[in-house]
C-alpha cells in the first residue's frame, strides 16, 4: 500500500469520467455516468439521497487545478480525472460533512467537452 500523510492509499492507479452533480449540501458530489444513471431511477421512487453513489475528490497537491478552473461551462461538468482512491472513506473537511465518503485523490483533471 501507497500512503499519503498517514492515510493510505489504494495501490492502483485509475482513469475515470466524473460529473459533478452538484446539490446544496456538503456531501459527496461527485458521480459516474453509471451511477447517475441508477441515482436518478432509484431517486424517482425513493427520495432518500443514496450517497454511497458519489464520491468527494481531492488534489495531491496545491498546485493541481480545481476542476472548476478548466471551465466556464456550467452545462457541462464532466471531468476524466487520473487518481488512486483511498482505502477508506474520507471527511474532506467541510462544515456540515454527515459522514465520510469514497475519494478519489487525484493527480490530473481534464475538462470532456
Amino acid at each position: 500500500m501507497v500512503t499519503n500523510s498517514t492515510k493510505i492509499l489504494e495501490n492502483d492507479t485509475i482513469v475515470v469520467e466524473l460529473e459533478y452533480y452538484g446539490w446544496l449540501c456538503p456531501c459527496p458530489q461527485w458521480i459516474t455516468k453509471k451511477n447517475k444513471i441508477i441515482y436518478e431511477s432509484t431517486n424517482a421512487v425513493n427520495k432518500d439521497k443514496d450517497l454511497s453513489l458519489f464520491w468527494n475528490i481531492k488534489p495531491a497537491n496545491d498546485s493541481l487545478p480545481s476542476p472548476f478552473d478548466l471551465t466556464d461551462d456550467m452545462e457541462n461538468l464532466r471531468f476524466k480525472f487520473t487518481g488512486q482512491f483511498y482505502v477508506n472513506p474520507q471527511f474532506l473537511g467541510d462544515e456540515g460533512e454527515k459522514e465520510p465518503a469514497k475519494t478519489l485523490l487525484y493527480y490530473s483533471v481534464k475538462h470532456l467537452k
